[in-house]
């Protein structure tokens, strides 16, 4: 996947070459895209979704730490947005009115905007952090997450330092786009909607959402084998 992403952001530039007259050929074209394999997404089962949530209870420093890194986790695994749509939230993007968030067109990787619901669990989780989170910020701080020593916005680097400080205590690495993967399959195990969960989780092509279909189509055969 990486090797085809540089390939895509090298054609962008060869193709602004070509239109200045830089360059009169496409030379990507006679190279083949690396086919990519078809790996299984990976997702948290319930119980290790329980066991970050309680690692997040004994690691925290501070009430406000616990409270935010717990709704961190929670929106991760109940919205399934991808760790810098996450990061990129403002308090203006959610609507605890109608319980959804707004997820700009800017910070989404497929550049489109859309409305992910937010369950019940998730609001009250949000509705507890917020309360928190008013009276930590630093005056005129208008994102979601902040800093518990700054007040300012989290960075990705203070998510980082987060994530590894529970996967430590966890015993395994804690990713958030596994968080983002135990969305999809759980979102598709509940409702049987495969276009609603793609159209919650923002992918742009159906096929990628397909493969949740396929991991859960695994998991029941490998219990069949037990």
């Amino acid at each position: 996947m990486t090797t085809r992403t540089h390939r895509k952001n090298i054609s962008v530039f060869i193709n602004w070459c070509i239109f200045k007259r830089y360059m009169h050929q496409y030379t990507l074209k006679n190279i083949p895209k690396p086919p990519l394999s078809a790996t299984l997404p990976k997702y948290y089962e319930q119980d290790r979704i329980e066991a970050i949530l309680y690692a997040i209870e004994i690691c925290s420093r501070t009430a406000f730490e616990r409270v935010r890194n717990k709704a961190i986790i929670a929106v991760g695994c109940m919205t399934g947005l991808r760790r810098g749509e996450l990061l990129a939230l403002r308090l203006s993007d959610l609507d605890l009115i109608n319980r959804v968030v707004h997820v700009q067109a800017t910070t989404s990787k497929s550049k489109k905007e859309r409305y992910v619901p937010i369950p019940l669990k998730l609001y009250e989780i949000l509705t507890a952090y917020i309360s928190v989170r008013n009276e930590s910020a630093a005056v005129g701080c208008v994102d979601l997450w902040v800093s518990s020593t700054t007040g300012s916005k989290l960075s990705h680097e203070g998510l980082k330092h987060i994530t590894e400080k529970l996967s430590k205590q966890l015993g395994f690495k804690l990713r958030m786009h596994s968080l983002r993967h135990s969305y999809g399959t759980f979102s598709y195990a509940v409702s049987h909607d495969i276009v609603a969960v793609q159209q919650n989780i923002g992918h742009s092509d159906l096929n990628t959402t397909m493969k949740y279909v396929a991991a859960l189509s695994k998991d029941k055969h490998d219990t069949a084998e037990l």
